[in-house]
């Protein structure tokens, strides 16, 4: 019982509900951003709920590639089990920005190396070696603000 009762002082203590939210809003607009920049139509969906995040591709096959790359990159992910197309990436709420940054870069280095070849119109890695990704690239040529910040709490509650 002691052991439960830490583990819901810690959630409650770390905001850890707050951040899982606050992270995975991030990720999944950033991841999604990378995703159609970068394979654009072969993404049908970049979707989530707080740091369940998953990406379904159109393309048979790159999902698979994908998840690959990312494992390759030291990233953990996993397939769907209802798709074959789908990857799901479930980060920890205790994130920092080194490692959000981490996370965003593997993503796109993944995604260059997995992009299909537009001009034939077919799956597979696109020739030479893909530029290596910046996080400033990832955001648009503007440097991001990744660690949270503070809750905003209003009559002791965390808004």
């Amino acid at each position: 019982m002691a052991a439960a009762q830490a583990a819901i002082a810690a959630i409650r203590d770390d905001d850890l509900v707050w951040r899982a939210r606050w992270i995975g809003e991030l990720l999944r607009e950033e991841i999604e951003e990378i995703m159609l920049d970068q394979l654009g139509g072969a993404v049908r969906e970049v979707r989530g709920l707080g740091l369940l995040i998953g990406i379904e591709f159109t393309v048979d096959g790159l999902a698979g590639e994908m998840l690959l790359e990312l494992i390759e990159a030291g990233v953990i992910a996993n397939h769907s089990l209802n798709s074959d197309r789908v990857i799901r990436l479930t980060p920890p709420a205790v994130l920092d920005h080194r490692e959000i940054e981490f996370l965003l870069e593997a993503v796109e280095r993944a995604a260059l190396r997995v992009r299909p070849v537009r001009a034939h119109g077919a799956r597979g890695r696109a020739g030479g070696p893909p530029e290596e990704p910046s996080y400033h690239k990832v955001t648009g040529g503007q440097q991001r603000q990744v660690s949270p910040p503070s809750p905003h709490v209003e009559g002791g509650a965390v808004q």
